[in-house]
């Protein structure tokens, strides 16, 4: 799952759902924490993506 707000993060945790975060929706890291990976924006989600482990 991919998400920007701590109302994403938090339903994706309480289900046990890997989550990444990207910093587009005004919050900060600290708000994000709990997300598998931050993203500064969505390039670099799509850059990561072919190569982080949180995606496979």
């Amino acid at each position: 799952m991919v998400g920007d707000t701590p109302y994403d993060i938090s339903p994706a945790l309480q289900v046990g759902t890997a989550i990444i975060a990207v910093l587009s929706g005004g919050y900060s890291r600290a708000e994000l924490e709990g997300a598998a990976e931050i993203y500064q924006d969505i390039g670099q989600l799509e850059e990561q993506s072919q190569v982080s482990p949180a995606w496979k």
